[in-house]
């Protein structure tokens, strides 16, 4: 919940319910530590940390119930938790949906993101003595881009002697909250940019509970090609697997180039799939979409969810345009205000779910079944 308003939205309310100054007083007191300051904002008491501590703090003075819950609407943030109004058109339109996921949101989980890992990754070559302290320390500071840190790591390090470095990097989290949980439950293709197994233990786990387990997933890492099936219980890890390196990765600068501009059968499997479906793009950062920028210029109105801050509206519009401009994306926001990145994860909880009633048939669909009942 906010901590702060502007004055004009307190206002607000007390127009649209007629509040006489008396009461108008009593609000402004018991709710704020400046209620007589010249500046634009009221800040909320330290006390309140919820919208019905709010509410219980004002019924003893105000009987207008419809008068608590506007003012308690004021300090209520939860409009990044509803889907936004292009994806819901496209849902209701039936357009096939799939989603594809980041280091943003494994990092949820105490994953790396890419230039963590990179940092992490000069540092195990010193540990080995495969760089001096000085050499490591050097490659952490140089200003270049964490694609070109993971090709000295792996110019020093082979793939397939890399796996006890990725292994230590990749192990899961226990008792955290896993954003990857919810996700599956999304019946649509599900994709990643990652080289981690988050996802796909997540859907193996699902199936294991499942009761009616049905056709068991797939994993697939490997051999991407213009025909590769897509399918909803699957997990799609087109940049490879940490776990199998030396067959099929997408790590170094080299990798990039091989396959994004050279590999046939993978790059006409992403042209198919990003030209086929519209895309959630989760916890990806601007690096994916350099890469990606001229196969998601499919025609489809694509969709990527940003972190902002309430303050900075106007950045997010800026960034908005930019991809709408440059990529053909639809962005959108969801607010770091209150608990950081973490708040993704309640947008994603918030999202699988709308996302589930929509395809399950929507408001309308329901509102229809109405029509069979008999009275």
């Amino acid at each position: 919940m906010r901590k702060a308003i502007f004055k004009r939205e307190m206002e607000a309310s007390f127009r649209a319910f007629s509040v006489s100054d008396d009461i108008q007083g009593k609000v402004l007191k018991i709710l704020f530590e400046n209620p007589l300051d010249i500046t634009k904002q009221y800040l909320l008491k330290e006390g309140f940390t919820s919208a019905q501590l709010i509410a219980d703090s004002l019924q003893a003075d105000i009987k207008e119930e419809k008068l608590i819950a506007d003012i308690c609407s004021l300090f209520q943030i939860d409009d990044d938790l509803e889907l936004p109004f292009s994806l819901r058109e496209q849902l209701a339109r039936k357009e096939k949906i799939a989603v594809i996921v980041g280091a943003g949101v494994s990092k949820l989980l105490g994953t790396p993101l890419w230039g963590e890992l990179a940092t992490m990754a000069i540092k195990y070559l010193h540990e080995k003595g495969l760089l001096t302290f000085a050499e490591a320390e050097k490659i952490i500071l140089e200003s270049i881009s964490p694609k070109q840190k993971m090709s000295i790591f792996h110019e020093r390090l082979p793939k397939n002697a890399a796996l006890d470095f990725y292994e230590r990097v990749f192990s899961e989290t226990e008792g955290k909250r896993n954003p990857y949980d919810d996700l599956v439950m999304l019946d649509i293709p599900k994709f990643t940019l990652n080289i981690d197994h988050n996802f796909w233990n997540a859907l193996d786990r699902k199936y294991l509970k499942d009761e009616q387990k049905g056709s068991k997933p797939i994993h697939a890492f490997t051999d991407f090609k213009e025909d590769t099936p897509i399918v909803n219980n699957c997990i799609y890890q087109i940049h490879g697997s940490y776990k199998n390196l030396a067959r099929y990765s997408i790590i170094t600068m080299r990798d990039y180039l091989d396959y994004y501009f050279s590999a046939t059968g993978f790059r006409e499997f992403l042209k198919r799939v990003f030209s086929e479906y519209a895309f959630i793009f989760l916890g990806c950062g601007m690096e994916e979409f350099e890469i990606l920028q001229e196969l998601v210029k499919s025609g489809k109105q694509h969709h990527v969810l940003l972190g902002t801050y309430l303050s900075d509206t106007n950045l997010l519009r800026i960034r908005k345009n930019y991809f709408q401009k440059t990529l053909e994306m639809h962005a959108c926001g969801y607010y770091l205000d209150f608990s950081g990145y973490d708040r993704l994860l309640d947008v994603i909880d918030s999202w699988v779910k709308k996302i589930n009633f929509e395809l399950n048939g929507g408001f309308y669909t329901k509102t229809g079944e109405f029509n069979d009942v008999k009275f």
